[in-house]
């Protein structure tokens, strides 16, 4: 989900998974890791980024 510069990153998955855009985190459930303009998720947690200062490229709004 996204506002403005701030993203909400949900991993449900079993797995980590990496979305494609990159900030600084404001609040998170496990520790991420940032590389290549990319946020890797841990499984079964989240994350809150604000995507101003962490480059990577902007989603595309869903709605």
């Amino acid at each position: 989900m996204h506002r403005g510069e701030t993203s909400l990153l949900v991993n449900f998955a079993a797995v980590p998974v990496t979305a494609p855009f990159a900030g600084d985190p404001l609040l998170t459930w496990e520790p991420t890791t940032t590389r290549d303009g990319a946020t890797v998720v841990p499984a079964h947690s989240f994350v809150v980024i604000d995507r101003s200062a962490g480059g990577g490229t902007s989603p595309t709004p869903c709605c």
